[in-house]
């Protein structure tokens, strides 16, 4: 995630400022067996879902109907200016991060990656790597 930070925040950013608060989602491939975690390359597909459809959303991943109350409440109070909101799917497993005191601001990170939009290759973000 260290290494991918900007491109997070740009599209954590681009989320918020196309559908207002949220959550980056981002799908992981399952680890293979036998891998080298130092070799391997994470492949991911990234989302944005509005406040509106997260507790559909989250309902779909098999999250309980206690924790969906709990992260709704949590993105109606994240900062979007400084904080990110991002969920991990690999498989059945789900992990939440609340991105809090950000080196890089979500902005800042949109930005950056604008900046600098061939480094990225972001083109095609049905599948990103990490």
């Amino acid at each position: 995630m260290r290494d991918n930070f900007p491109v997070i925040g740009y599209l954590a950013w681009n989320g918020f400022k196309q559908q207002g608060w949220g959550i980056l989602v981002c799908s992981i491939d399952p680890l293979p067996l036998n891998v080298d975690l130092m070799l391997h390359t994470w492949n991911f597909i990234p989302q944005f879902v509005s406040n509106q459809n997260i507790a559909g959303c989250l309902s779909e991943f098999a999250v309980s109907p206690a924790e969906v109350t709990t992260l709704v409440t949590a993105i109606q109070q994240y900062n979007p200016y400084q904080e990110i909101m991002l969920l991990i799917r690999c498989g059945k497993s789900v992990e939440v991060c609340w991105l809090k005191n950000l080196a890089s601001t979500p902005l800042e990170c949109y930005e950056q990656v604008l900046d600098r939009w061939d480094e990225f290759m972001l083109d095609t973000l049905d599948h990103a790597s990490i």
